[in-house]
C-alpha cells in the first residue's frame, strides 16, 4: 500500500517516493509527441484523376490534369501558411518552431486556438515557450484532455498553470496516454482523491511509458 502525503497514520511509501521511483528510469519515459504533417494526398488530386488528361475536340471542355491539381493545392497551402504566420507574428508569437507541423487551413481556426488558449490563462510569452501546443486542435484535443484533467481532480483554475507547466499534455490521447496511466497509479494504491494532487507536483508521469512494467 502506498499513502498519499495529504493522509496520515499510514506507515508505507509517500508519493513522492513513488514519483521518483518512476522518474528516475528514463527508458521508462517516451514524450508524448505533437502531432506530425499528414501525408495523405490532398481530395482533389483522387477527383482530378479520373478525367482523361488526353485532348479533346473540344478543348476549352478539358479536363485539369493531376499536375495542375497537386500545383494549385501546394500553393493554396502556402498562401494560408505565410497568413497565418503574419498573422502570429502580429500578436508577438514566433512562429519558427511551426515550420514542419501541420497548421489549420485559415486564420480563423488559429484565432480561435489562441484566444482559447488566452482564456486558460496562457500569456504570448506562455506560448512562444511551447508554440507547438497551436497544433492542437481546440475541439478534438484542448477540451477533451482539459475535461478529463478536470475530472481526476485538478481544479478548473488551475488548468491554465498545469498546461503551463507541461504544456505536452494537451497533444495527449485521453483514452490511449492518460487512462492508464491514472489506472496505474491507482494500482499502486495512489488514493483516487490524490490524482490531481500528484499530478500537480509530478506532471511528468504522463510520460510514463507502461510497457513493460
Amino acid at each position: 500500500m502506498i499513502a498519499s502525503p495529504l493522509r496520515g497514520g499510514r506507515a508505507t511509501k509517500p508519493i513522492t517516493q513513488i514519483a521518483k521511483i518512476l522518474l528516475q528510469n528514463p527508458q521508462k519515459h517516451t514524450p508524448i509527441s505533437p502531432p506530425t504533417q499528414s501525408h495523405h494526398n490532398p481530395p482533389w488530386v483522387l477527383q482530378t484523376s479520373v478525367y482523361s488528361t488526353q485532348p479533346s475536340k473540344f478543348p476549352e471542355y478539358e479536363m485539369p490534369s493531376v499536375t495542375w491539381g497537386v500545383v494549385q493545392g501546394r500553393k493554396e497551402r502556402l498562401v494560408s501558411r505565410v497568413i497565418i504566420c503574419d498573422y502570429l507574428k502580429s500578436l508577438g508569437i514566433v512562429p519558427d518552431e511551426l515550420e514542419n507541423l501541420e497548421l489549420p487551413s485559415t486564420v480563423e481556426v488559429m484565432r480561435e486556438r489562441v484566444e482559447f488558449l488566452h482564456k486558460l490563462g496562457l500569456s504570448i510569452d506562455d506560448i512562444n515557450e511551447y508554440p507547438l501546443m497551436l497544433g492542437c486542435s481546440v475541439r478534438k484535443n484542448m477540451v477533451p484532455v482539459l475535461a478529463y484533467l478536470e475530472k481526476i481532480g485538478i481544479q478548473r483554475s488551475k488548468l491554465g498553470e498545469f498546461v503551463k507547466n507541461y504544456p505536452q499534455v494537451l497533444h495527449a490521447s485521453v483514452v490511449v496516454e492518460l487512462v492508464p496511466v491514472i489506472k496505474f497509479l491507482r494500482g499502486l494504491d495512489v488514493e483516487k482523491m490524490d490524482i490531481g494532487y500528484v499530478l500537480q507536483k509530478y506532471p511528468e508521469l504522463l510520460d510514463i511509458s507502461l510497457r513493460g512494467l
